[in-house]
C-alpha cells in the first residue's frame, strides 16, 4: 500500500486531480519522482524488493509523517535484502560531480518549483434571501471569473498582483537540490496548514530547466483554476528560449538585410511625405492616401513594434544570463540568495509573457507583408488582375459583411441557447460563433448536437444551412465573380505574363549596360525637368503636350531612336489599355446594358414597321390620285361623246329605236370607288413587297 508501493510512481497524472486532495496527492506520487531523481532507476520488479529492505519507519519519514511513536519494523533481516543498489559508473560520468539536479537526464533544474496563488477574501454573503442563512452558514468570496471554459491558453499568464501572498497563500518554493524526503516533508506541512483550499481562485506552478547541449532554457507553467462551483480547470503552457539566440553569422546577416529593407521603406516614405506637403502648400484641394501608403506605413509599424519587443527580450536575456551565472549546483535552489531566487523566477515569468506578445506580433506581420505584395502585383496585368479585383469589390463584401455578420451572430446566439448547457463548443456566445463557421465549412458534429434535441438541432440545422450556406455564401461568390469579369475584360488578350516580364527586365538589363538604351526613370526625371522648364516659361500647366520622336530625342538626351519609337508606342497602348479599362463592366452591369440595348431595339422595330406604313399609305394615296385623274380624263370623253349622240340622234331620230341612250353606259369597273372602312382596312393591312399594292388602277 502507499507509501510502501513504489510501482506507482510517476502515474499520478495532472488530469487526476479533482479535489484538494488529489492536488497534493500528484505532488507526491506523481511529480516529486520525475523532478527530484534520486539514484539510478531500475525495472520495477527490483524496485519494489528494494523497497522493503528498509524499514516502514524510513518509509514514512520519506513521506513527511511523524515517526517518533513508530518502531522500526525491517521486513528483511538486517543484511539479508536479497537486492542493492547500484550506480554505473557511466551515470556518474554522465551526471558529473556534484550532481546535477536532472530531470529526464538532459535537462538540468534551475531553482526548483515556485507554487504561487491567488486568493479571494472572505466576505459576508449576500442577505438579500431570506432563505440564505438557513441554508448556508459559511463565508464567501467574490465570484471567479473561469466558469464552465477554462482560460485561454494565450491569457493564462497573466497574473493578478494584488491577490498574490495575501495571508494563508504565500508563495513557496520547493528548492532543487533537496532530496525527496525534504520535498516531501514540506509538501505535508502545506497540506496540513491547508494551502490550497476553497479561497483559492488559481493555483500557478512555475518550473525551469536548462538544456545544456542545446543552450536553451525550458519554462514550464502548470496551472490550476478552481470555478465557483468547485470544478479544477487543469493547463499546462511549455516555453522555450534560446539564450544566445544568434547562433552564428548568418542570423545577423537575416536581421541586417530584413533591416535595411525596412530603413529603404522609410526614406521612401519620408520622401512621400515631403512632397504630400509641398502639394498641400500650393494646392488647398484634400489630398488622401493610397492604398499603397496605407499597407507602407502599417509595415514600419508592426516591424517598429517588434524590434521594441526583441530589444527588450534581448535587454532580458543579458540579465537571465547574469543571474545565471551567480547559480550554483550544489547549492539547494541554485542561489544562496532568495531574493536572488525570487527575482529569477519573475524574470522567466516576464519573459514567458514577452513570448506570448513577440507571437502576437509575429502572426500580423505576415498579413502585412502580403499586403505589400499586393502592391507589387500591380506590376503584372495577370497578377494585378487578382488583386484589382479583392480592391474592387472590397466595397460591397463590406456591405455584405454587415448583413452576413447579422445573420450569423443570430444563429450563434441560437445555438448557444440550444446547445450551450450540454456541449462545450457552444458553451459561449464566441465559441458558438466560432463553431457556426466550422459548420459552414463543412465541420460539425451531428450526433452530439442529435443527443441534446433532434428536433431544436434539426430546425437549427436547417435554417443554418439553407440561409447561411446555401444563400449567402453564394451571394458572396456571386459579388466576387461579377468583379473578376469586369477586371477580366479590362485584360488584354495578349497581356504579358510574368516569364514574358522576367526576360523583357533581362533584356532591358543587357542593353543598358552596352549602353543601347536609357533606363525608364532617366527618361521620366528628363521630361519632368522639361515640364517644368515649358511652365515656368508662361505655358499653362493643364494645357495638352504632344511629342513626337524628334521632340522626345531633343528633351531626353542620349535615347536612342529606335527606343523613342518603342517608348512613344508603348505609352499610346497603355493609354488606350486605359480607357478600355475605363469603359469596362461587371457582369450586372453587362446584363443591364444588353437590356437597355433589346429595349431601344424594340422602339427602333416599332419605328421602322411605322415607317413602312406611312410609305405604303403614301404609296396607296399615290396610285388613288392617279386613278382619279383616270377617270376625270374619261367622264370628259364621254360627255364629249353624249354631246355628239345628242347631235346625232337630233339628226337621226331613227337610231333611238335600237334603245341606247347616251346616260345608259355601264360605269367603268375602274372609276368604282371603295368605300370608307374597306379603304382603312387596306391601309392597315401589312403590305408584301412581293405582292401587288392594296389599291390598284387600271
Amino acid at each position: 500500500p502507499v507509501p510502501f508501493d513504489n510501482a506507482r510512481m510517476g502515474h499520478k497524472n495532472l488530469y487526476d486531480v479533482n479535489t484538494f486532495a488529489d492536488f497534493w496527492s500528484w505532488l507526491n506520487l506523481g511529480l516529486v519522482p520525475l523532478f527530484w531523481e534520486e539514484g539510478w532507476a531500475v525495472s520495477e520488479s527490483r524496485s519494489n524488493v528494494l523497497q522493503r529492505c528498509s524499514s516502514l519507519k524510513e518509509h514514512m519519514q520519506d513521506f513527511g509523517l511523524n515517526t517518533s511513536q513508530v518502531v522500526g519494523v525491517d521486513i528483511f533481516p538486517s543484511g539479508a535484502c536479497p537486492d542493492s543498489e547500484v550506480t554505473p559508473g557511466v551515470v556518474g560520468e554522465w551526471y558529473g560531480e556534484p550532481r546535477s539536479p536532472t530531470h529526464i537526464w538532459f535537462n538540468s533544474v534551475v531553482g526548483g518549483i515556485r507554487l504561487e496563488q491567488e486568493r479571494s477574501v472572505a466576505k459576508p454573503c449576500p442577505q438579500g434571501a431570506s432563505y440564505s442563512q438557513r441554508l448556508y452558514s459559511g463565508s464567501c468570496i467574490d465570484p471567479v471569473q473561469v466558469w464552465w471554459m477554462p482560460t485561454e491558453k494565450a491569457d493564462m499568464l497573466a497574473r493578478d498582483l494584488d491577490k498574490i501572498n495575501l495571508p494563508g497563500g504565500e508563495t513557496e518554493f520547493l528548492l532543487s537540490g533537496h532530496s525527496q524526503r525534504e520535498i516531501r516533508q514540506q509538501l505535508h506541512k502545506l497540506e496540513d496548514k491547508a494551502w490550497f483550499s476553497p479561497f483559492t481562485r488559481k493555483v500557478t506552478m512555475l518550473m525551469t530547466t536548462y538544456n545544456a547541449h542545446l543552450d536553451l532554457m525550458m519554462i514550464g507553467h502548470v496551472i490550476i483554476y478552481l470555478n465557483s462551483v468547485g470544478h479544477f480547470h487543469r493547463m499546462i503552457k511549455i516555453s522555450s528560449i534560446w539564450l544566445h539566440p544568434y547562433h552564428g553569422w548568418w542570423c545577423y546577416a537575416v536581421d541586417a538585410v530584413w533591416l535595411s529593407c525596412i530603413l529603404q521603406m522609410v526614406c521612401e516614405k519620408i520622401t512621400e511625405i515631403r512632397k504630400t506637403c509641398r502639394r498641400k502648400s500650393t494646392n488647398t484641394a484634400v489630398v488622401f492616401p493610397s492604398v499603397t501608403s496605407i499597407v507602407d506605413t502599417a509595415n514600419i509599424g508592426v516591424f517598429v513594434a517588434y524590434v521594441v519587443l526583441w530589444v527588450r527580450h534581448l535587454s532580458r536575456l543579458s540579465d537571465l544570463r547574469e543571474l545565471l551565472a551567480q547559480a550554483r549546483i550544489g547549492v539547494p535552489g541554485s542561489w544562496e540568495n532568495a531574493e536572488l531566487r525570487q527575482r529569477y523566477f519573475d524574470l522567466i515569468h516576464l519573459t514567458a509573457e514577452e513570448t506570448l506578445t513577440r507571437k502576437d506580433i509575429l502572426t500580423i506581420y505576415p498579413f502585412a507583408l502580403v499586403s505589400r505584395f499586393f502592391s507589387v502585383c500591380a506590376g503584372s496585368p495577370r497578377l494585378a488582375m487578382v488583386t484589382r479585383t479583392i480592391q474592387q469589390a472590397a466595397v460591397d463584401v463590406f456591405h455584405f459583411g454587415i448583413v452576413f455578420m447579422f445573420v450569423f451572430a443570430v444563429f450563434s446566439t441560437g445555438g448557444m441557447i440550444i446547445f450551450g448547457e450540454d456541449m462545450d463548443k457552444f458553451a459561449t456566445f464566441w465559441h458558438a460563433f466560432d463553431t457556426s463557421f466550422h459548420i459552414v465549412l463543412g465541420d460539425w458534429e451531428w450526433d452530439e448536437m442529435r443527443n441534446v434535441s433532434r428536433f431544436r438541432a434539426g430546425l437549427w440545422f436547417w435554417c443554418f444551412i439553407w440561409l447561411v450556406e446555401l444563400i449567402l455564401f453564394n451571394m458572396l461568390l456571386a459579388i466576387i465573380m461579377d468583379v473578376y469579369t469586369e477586371s477580366r475584360g479590362a485584360l488584354k488578350l495578349d497581356a504579358e505574363t510574368l516569364w514574358s516580364q522576367s526576360v523583357e527586365i533581362y533584356v532591358r538589363w543587357r542593353r543598358t549596360r552596352a549602353g543601347l538604351r536609357v533606363t525608364l526613370p532617366y527618361i521620366r526625371d528628363k521630361l519632368r525637368l522639361a515640364h517644368k522648364a515649358r511652365t515656368s516659361g508662361g505655358r499653362h500647366e493643364g494645357s495638352e503636350d504632344v511629342l513626337n520622336v524628334q521632340q522626345l530625342m531633343l528633351r531626353v538626351p542620349g535615347i536612342p531612336e529606335d527606343q523613342a519609337v518603342r517608348v512613344l508606342t508603348e505609352s499610346w497602348i497603355l493609354n488606350e489599355r486605359r480607357e478600355r479599362a475605363k469603359n469596362s463592366q461587371t457582369l450586372a452591369e453587362a446584363m443591364i446594358a444588353i437590356a437597355a440595348i433589346e429595349t431601344k431595339l424594340e422602339l427602333i422595330w416599332t419605328a421602322l414597321d411605322g415607317l413602312v406604313r406611312l410609305g405604303d399609305l403614301n404609296t396607296h394615296s399615290t396610285l388613288q390620285s392617279r386613278g382619279q385623274t383616270n377617270r376625270q380624263t374619261t367622264n370628259e370623253a364621254d360627255l364629249d361623246d353624249q354631246a355628239s349622240d345628242t347631235s346625232y340622234s337630233q339628226a337621226y331620230p331613227q337610231h333611238e329605236d335600237y334603245g341606247v341612250s347616251s346616260g345608259s353606259f355601264p360605269a367603268s369597273k375602274d372609276s368604282q370607288q371603295l368605300p370608307n372602312d374597306a379603304f382603312k382596312e387596306q391601309i392597315d393591312k401589312p403590305f408584301d413587297g412581293d405582292a401587288e399594292p392594296p389599291i390598284s388602277s387600271v
